[in-house]
This record gives structure tokens, sequence and C-alpha cells, in this order.
């Protein structure tokens, strides 16, 4: 991988590469945060835990990275990072579900199985919630299911998301998109984009 090349794509100075390898209940986790420009280490740490442990890692390598960069975040008061779960198996689902998300066509219909296994383990999980709206919404757009059926289920699915965490921008993105494939609702879908907008900027 040109490291030179995914920077100057994503205009950033830093990447951060990793690996995860699991045996069991074990893990290991690599992580190392190169400079784009050179591909120069800055940073490297293993981490060796359970599969308990893996939030707690993903915590652990946030907080290494921000005082590499010399970053003052105050993590007391807000985790760096936000898993949304405590379920291992549910975010465990909801990640292959979002991987397959992104990687549209066919893949969408299995992303939508793994999603509604993710919201079925912790029915608290709004991220879950919101990924599943997004789903369901773009199995109709690539024509993979009927839409009078998936486009009420990704409406309701965003409104259990938004139900549960109002704060979660992803929430008001998938129920921005329900308005407006949907409810063909211009109105409330601009004003459920802007609050997606305001909550997470970037």
């Amino acid at each position: 991988m040109d490291l030179h090349a995914v920077g100057q794509q994503l205009n950033v100075r830093t990447i951060l590469e990793g690996s995860i390898r699991r045996s069991g209940d074990r893990l290991r986790v690599t992580a190392q945060l190169v400079n784009a420009e050179d591909g120069y280490h800055l940073w490297s740490e293993r981490y060796d835990r359970e599969m308990k442990d893996m939030f707690a890692i993903q915590e652990e390598i946030a907080k290494s990275i921000a005082q590499r960069l010399e970053v003052t975040l105050d993590s007391e008061r807000q985790p760096l990072f936000r898993a949304g779960t405590d379920n291992l198996e549910a975010f465990k689902f909801y990640t292959q579900g979002r991987s397959l998300f992104f990687q549209r066509g066919l893949r969408l219909l299995p992303a939508v199985e793994y999603l509604k296994k993710a919201v079925s383990l912790d029915s608290k999980y709004a991220l879950a919630w919101a990924a599943l709206a997004d789903a369901y919404n773009m199995v109709v757009f690539y024509g993979l299911a009927r839409p009078e059926t998936c486009l009420r289920q990704a409406k309701e699915a965003a409104q259990s998301a938004i139900a549960l965490d109002p704060s979660l921008a992803e929430a008001h993105t998938a129920l921005a998109m329900s308005y407006l494939i949907y409810d063909w609702d211009g109105s409330n879908a601009e004003k459920e984009f802007l609050c997606s907008l305001e909550l997470k900027p970037r």
C-alpha cells in the first residue's frame, strides 16, 4: 500500500495501520501510527488480550495515539472510543454488517441479516439500529427488495435509533433518508440532515 498516496487522497498527515488476530478467546492487536509523507513509524504497540477486553483495547489505542500526537482530549468526561454496546456478539454482528454494507451490491442482503442479529442481541444498540435503517434503504436502492416493506422498516429502525440516542448523528442521517425516499418529505429530510451535521460536522 502506498501510504503517501493514501495520505494525499485523504488529506491527512498520519495514518493508523493495524491487524487483529484471534485464537479462541484471545486477541492480538497490532497498531502503528505512520507519517504519510515519509513512511516513518511514529508509534507502534502490540496488545495481547482476551476477547472481553476488546472495547478497552480500542480505548487504550485511542489514548496512546492522542498522547503521541500531543492532542488534548478530555477522556474523563467522554470516552475516545464509543462502541455503543457492551455485548461483544452484537458488536461483532454490527461490524460484519457494516463492512458488507459498504461493499454494496448483493452483499447488502447479508448485511441486513447481520444487523438484525445485532439489534436482536442488544435492542438498545442505537448505532446498529441506524445501520440497519441504512441497509434497508440501500437494498431498495439496488432493487434487491420490495420498497413497500423495506422502506417502512428503514424508517422504523431509524426512529428506534433516535429514541435510544437523540445525539447520534448516524440515526438522524438514516431518518433523513427515510423522509426523502419513503415519505417524499423534503422539509423534514433537510431538518434531519442539518441536525446530523450539527451533531457530527466531520
